[in-house]
């Protein structure tokens, strides 16, 4: 099915073999977002059990942020001027 091609698609971006510098990267990215291993293990749940009704459900939200024009950024907040944005919300709770 599409939704079993979106699984493998996005899974297959995260299980790419990396070499030392995207390894390094990657560490560096997880230090600034405070991401740990127990939130990856979570995430690849999540995506594995994606079902059409959750894509489906997703629609409207993503139509209502894709219409706004907003510009979106993901990083520690720690580190971010907030000065320049209206709003800075936690993703990951």
């Amino acid at each position: 099915t599409n939704v079993n091609k979106l699984i493998i698609g996005t899974i297959s971006d995260i299980d790419i073999p990396k070499s030392v510098y995207n390894k390094t990267k990657e560490y560096v990215i997880r230090s600034y977002t405070n991401d740990t291993y127990d939130n990856i293990v979570k995430r690849r749940g999540e995506i594995l059990s994606t079902t059409k009704k959750d894509i489906v459900s997703s629609y409207d939200l993503v139509r209502d942020v894709l219409d706004v024009k907003n510009i979106c950024v993901i990083g520690n907040s720690n580190q971010l001027n907030k000065d320049l944005f209206d709003e800075v919300t936690n993703c990951f709770k």
